[in-house]
């Protein structure tokens, strides 16, 4: 699990994101709706551990519509 976090903050760090372009933001916006949406996220070795964060369709639909929303608000 420790790797798992090491890379997601590799790829996705919330506490750098106001440093990325407005480019990078959109992307990863857009990409976090995918992995929400294709079913990648949570991981599911995440999920096997605490079921209590597996998403059902109304949290995916809620998740993927403020990825789109803060996707939109970036200028």
């Amino acid at each position: 699990m420790a790797e798992h976090i090491k890379k997601g903050k590799e790829e996705l760090n919330f506490s750098e994101f106001g440093d990325y372009s407005v480019r990078r933001q959109r992307n990863k916006f857009r990409a976090m709706a995918g992995q929400v949406k294709d079913g990648e996220m949570p991981l599911s070795s995440y999920t096997l551990i605490h079921r209590n964060a597996v998403l059902s369709p109304e949290d995916k639909q809620v998740l993927i519509a403020w990825f789109s929303t803060m996707e939109d608000s970036i200028k």
